[in-house]
C-alpha cells in the first residue's frame, strides 16, 4: 500500500501511456489536477475512487483539424471533443482562422459565426487580434486547450476588397506588406518573433 493524499484515485485502468509501449495495468493518483503517482501497487483511497476496471486510460487526444474557433463561444465547455477523449483542438484550419484579421473583415466574420449559431442574432466580434481573441477565450473559460493557426484566407481577405477575394489576383505590394504584418502580428501574438523573422526574410527573399 502506498499512502499519498490524493483528490482523485483511478483504480485497476489498463494505462497506454503514448510511448509506444505495450498497456499495463496500474493505479493512478491525482492530486490539485496533476497526476502524482502511477503505480502497480495499491494505492490509498482518494476522495474521489474511479473504478476503470476494463477501459483504458491515456493521454488525451490532440484532434489536429478542427474549426471549433467557430463554436468554442457557444460551447465553451467543448463537450463533443472532451467525450472523445479530445483535450486538445487545433483551430484555423482551412485557411479560415478567426484572427488576426481588419476592421474591414469583422462583419464578414461575425457572419462566418452566425452561420454556425443557434443564437445568431447575439453574436459578437470583439477582437482583431490573436492575443485579443486569446484573452476572450481565457476570461471565458473552455474545455480543452487550443491551438490556433493564423488563416491564410482570412489575412488575404483582411486586406483584398471582397470583389478579389475568390479570383486568380495577384495583391500588389502594399496588399503583400498588409498581408505580412497581420502575419507577424499574429506570430508575436504567439511569442514566435524568431519565426516571424524567419517568415519575414523569407518572403523579403
Amino acid at each position: 500500500m502506498v499512502y499519498l493524499d490524493l483528490e482523485i484515485l483511478i483504480r485497476n485502468g489498463r494505462v497506454v501511456d503514448g510511448t509506444g509501449n505495450q498497456w499495463f495495468r496500474a493505479n493512478i493518483g491525482v492530486s490539485e489536477g496533476v497526476i502524482i503517482k502511477v503505480s502497480r501497487l495499491h494505492l490509498s483511497d482518494g476522495d474521489r475512487v474511479i473504478d476503470a476496471e476494463g477501459l483504458v486510460v491515456c493521454p488525451g487526444f490532440i484532434d489536429c483539424h478542427t474549426h471549433s474557433d467557430g463554436t468554442i463561444f457557444e460551447h465553451p465547455r467543448c463537450e463533443s471533443a472532451v467525450r472523445q477523449g479530445i483535450t486538445s483542438q487545433v483551430t484555423g484550419e482551412c485557411g479560415s482562422g478567426l484572427a488576426p484579421m481588419s476592421e474591414s473583415y469583422r462583419e464578414e466574420a461575425r457572419k462566418i459565426l452566425q452561420r454556425h449559431s443557434r443564437k445568431p442574432e447575439e453574436v459578437v466580434v470583439n477582437w482583431l487580434t490573436l492575443e485579443e481573441w486569446r484573452s476572450q477565450l481565457e476570461r471565458q473559460g473552455i474545455g480543452t486547450n487550443i491551438i490556433p493557426l493564423a488563416g491564410h484566407q482570412t489575412i488575404r481577405r483582411s486586406v483584398l476588397h471582397p470583389n478579389k477575394w475568390n479570383q486568380l489576383y495577384m495583391p500588389n505590394e502594399k496588399e503583400i506588406e498588409m498581408m505580412k504584418e497581420l502575419t507577424s502580428s499574429a506570430m508575436e501574438d504567439l511569442e514566435l518573433k524568431l519565426g516571424c523573422e524567419k517568415l519575414r526574410r523569407l518572403l523579403e527573399a
